[in-house]
């Protein structure tokens, strides 16, 4: 079974690395895949438990966006397949539900934690602002 690696780039690129070629000790390591979407960098990236060719990545542009690793293009970048607007603030964390492929969390700068269905729309199914510092993780 192929595993990948995600890995994300100053500029807001998440890269897609093969595990088995990373293993090999390639020189000159190409990723496998480019999620682009982002316009800078971030550290909210996790894969989604139950479906493990979806990404959900938040970033400092306060932008939060799903990649389904699938629809990979002859250029091997691929866009967003949602991108879900409600953070004013940098997005320190993404979380994926344990149980259900479609439900996650974010959270941000500004002391907000938002809960999505990606079924629903591309609005929060709840949101709460917990204190007025950063929520570093979920």
């Amino acid at each position: 079974m192929t595993q990948y690696i995600a890995s994300r780039t100053s500029k807001g690129d998440i890269l897609i690395i093969d595990e088995q070629k990373y293993i090999k000790g390639r020189s000159q390591l190409k990723p496998y895949l480019t999620l682009k979407g982002h316009e800078g960098e971030g550290f909210a990236l996790e894969w989604n438990k139950n479906n493990h060719m979806q990404i959900a990545a938040g970033s400092y542009d306060g932008k939060l966006s799903v990649w389904n690793t699938v629809h990979k293009t002859s250029e091997n970048c691929i866009a967003p397949m949602s991108d879900f607007i409600f953070h004013k603030r940098e997005i320190e964390d993404v979380s994926w539900n344990n149980f259900h492929d479609s439900i996650f969390a974010s959270c941000d700068d500004g002391g907000y934690t938002a809960f999505w269905d990606m079924r629903n729309s591309n609005k929060p199914i709840h949101t709460m602002h917990s204190h007025e510092g950063t929520i570093y993780s979920l």
